[in-house]
């Protein structure tokens, strides 16, 4: 998915001292250098789900780049100031990977939003027990090898897990004060008052997602479970964190499948305008987490 964020300040330093995208405009001709770009706002991050999919190559990379190289995250760091890691979801990277990911970052306002690992959201669904603490300390303590670059934890709930507002509570026992986490539900149960308390309680923001859930592969599984197609939770329903905003776009067409019009682009980019300007600071309904 396409991700944006949005923040009173910085998202990547407490200090708000980071720059990062402003402005982005495409120049029409097609060569390699149409891209104008200003890095110069601390407030805003647009970026996507990772960076090497498959079908990119050819249509946003050259073919001749590799998978995955140097290149391609050069090629991709030039027009976007973010990026989510998906790789933390599936396994914990060793120190060296880390230390690498600060290492390419090409200026001090590119950030890296890692996703949380699927043992605290999948396999222990949000138990705080020992083995979690245990887990979750070496995976906060990796993180903070990012430095500056550090951006905002996303908690990415699956499908099949329906609301439990004391285990979302649970993880303020373990979850730094310092840090800033994103909450992804899957599940249209966890939109709720009780869910939205508990994230404001701890300033915790609530990702607004939009998707379209259809069958995987021609079958009758939804990929997106029992999801609405649509916006996740309803735009005037959630306000829940002061830092920020946080939006995912799966696709309007399928699972990471379309392109979003400039009306709907629109509407995000002006939420995220209010929010920034500092209007909405007194409603609920106009500000975005």
């Amino acid at each position: 998915p396409d991700l944006a964020m949005t923040s009173k300040r910085a998202l990547s330093q407490p200090s708000g001292s980071a720059s990062s995208l402003q402005k982005a405009r495409r120049v029409e001709g097609g060569s390699s250098a149409a891209a104008v770009l200003h890095f110069g706002s601390s407030q805003l991050r647009i970026g996507t789900s990772g960076y090497n999919a498959d079908h990119w190559v050819g249509s946003y990379y050259h073919a001749v780049l590799e998978k995955g190289s140097k290149q391609q995250f050069q090629k991709y760091s030039s027009e976007f100031d973010c990026v989510e890691i998906n790789a933390t979801f599936y396994n914990l990277p060793v120190d060296k990977t880390w230390r690498g990911w600060k290492a390419q970052a090409p200026r001090a306002s590119f950030t890296y939003v890692i996703k949380a690992n699927q043992y605290f959201t999948h396999t222990k669904k949000l138990i705080v027990d020992d083995n979690f603490k245990k887990r979750w300390g070496i995976f906060w303590d990796r993180c903070q090898l990012l430095g500056e670059h550090l951006g905002p934890i996303l908690f990415q709930l699956p499908p099949t897990f329906k609301c439990n507002a004391q285990r979302l509570a649970n993880l303020s026992t373990v979850l730094p004060k310092d840090g800033r986490f994103v909450f992804e539900f899957r599940h249209p149960s966890w939109f709720c008052e009780e869910v939205y308390s508990v994230l404001r309680a701890n300033d915790w923001c609530l990702a607004q997602i939009h998707l379209h859930n259809c069958s995987e592969g021609g079958g009758g599984k939804m990929w997106a479970g029992d999801m609405q197609s649509g916006w996740h939770p309803k735009r005037e329903e959630h306000s829940c964190c002061s830092w920020g905003l946080y939006y995912r776009l799966h696709g309007p067409s399928g699972q990471y499948i379309g392109s979003y019009d400039a009306q709907e682009m629109q509407a995000v980019a002006m939420e995220m305008l209010a929010f920034t300007s500092g209007q909405g600071q007194e409603s609920t309904t106009q500000r975005r987490a």
